[in-house]
């Protein structure tokens, strides 16, 4: 199968995770809708590591503590930082610039890999860069002159960008963890050690406000404190996690191991086309005409990276 469909159908998937995400808004708290998310997914890809290559690759190697590595900063502090901006942001804005983070792994290929980029490289970058800029120029003129409703969408921009540098970073310590493992093997690191991170954050999280809570008396009916994970969360997470990382990571890794790492990722980030077409009907969100063009850019300058970018 050619590498650019398995991008591409990655870029499908990691749509589906974004709609779900926002979906879940207000059904789960971020770390607990991730920690069933990566659950899931380090489940299903246990059962197809225990029936492939089994465990006999898994050797001590600096590749694969760097794999590790990327498996907390990108899985973990990445969407945990992309969830928290969430909710003041819509997706079909968030997502475009959370995926700029394909700009971050070309810049360290570039320098680390020895990958070399011709000029429609540089332009596709350059374009996916102004398509961020504009869509955080859309959020900003739709909360314009309303400063007290509205003063948590900058700084939730801010994380949105810093989760996409979590996430560059990580997806460059993948592609080096691919050196010494398959992509099954891979994927069960990029699964696990964030569902133990995040299972573990979780125990010690709840362990912690019970401590604080004795004593006090229960939340009202109806108060947010009282949100953990409902059943509708649940079953995003699970969604996600099936879909998304261990469908749409196995294709995306494949591409990965057999093509450049320049032309892989900025195709994979093509999703926010996905999202704008499928979070009107889904989520009733509308774009207008800059919006539009943001979202065109960012798919421009993937196209470019990856029709010409060789």
């Amino acid at each position: 199968m050619p590498i650019e469909s398995l991008a591409l159908g990655a870029a499908l998937t990691s749509a589906i995770v974004h709609l779900a995400a926002k979906k879940g808004v207000g059904a789960a708290v971020p770390a607990a809708f991730l920690a069933v998310r990566w659950s899931t997914a380090s489940l299903a890809m246990t059962i197809l590591v225990l029936l492939g290559p089994g465990w006999g690759a898994f050797q001590p190697s600096w590749p694969l503590a760097a794999l590790a590595t990327g498996a907390v900063l990108g899985p973990v502090v990445g969407w945990l930082l992309y969830l928290r901006a969430l909710p003041h942001l819509d997706v079909s804005v968030a997502q475009p610039i959370f995926n700029s983070s394909a700009v971050v792994t070309m810049a360290l290929a570039i320098l680390f890999l020895g990958e070399q980029p011709n000029a429609f490289i540089v332009v596709g970058a350059a374009l996916i860069l102004a398509g961020v800029h504009v869509l955080q120029s859309v959020e900003a003129q739709r909360h314009g002159p309303r400063p007290r409703r509205a003063r948590g969408w900058q700084p939730a921009i801010l994380l949105v960008l810093g989760g996409a540098c979590c996430l560059g970073v990580a997806g460059f310590l993948f592609r080096l963890g691919l050196g010494v493992l398959t992509p099954v093997e891979t994927n069960w690191v990029r699964t696990t050690v964030p569902a133990l991170a995040l299972l573990a954050g979780n125990f010690l999280f709840e362990a912690r406000l019970a401590a604080l809570a004795r004593g006090a008396p229960p939340p009202l009916p109806g108060d947010p404190k009282r949100i953990f994970l409902t059943w509708r969360g649940l079953g995003l997470g699970m969604l996600v996690g099936l879909a998304n990382d261990v469908a749409g990571w196995l294709l995306r890794l494949t591409a990965m191991k057999h093509g450049l790492l320049i032309v892989v990722e900025p195709l994979a980030a093509t999703s926010p086309l996905f999202v704008a077409l499928l979070s009107a009907p889904l989520l009733g969100e509308r774009l207008g005409r800059r919006g539009w063009l943001g979202v065109a850019l960012t798919v421009l300058g993937a196209v470019l990276l990856t029709g010409w970018g060789r």
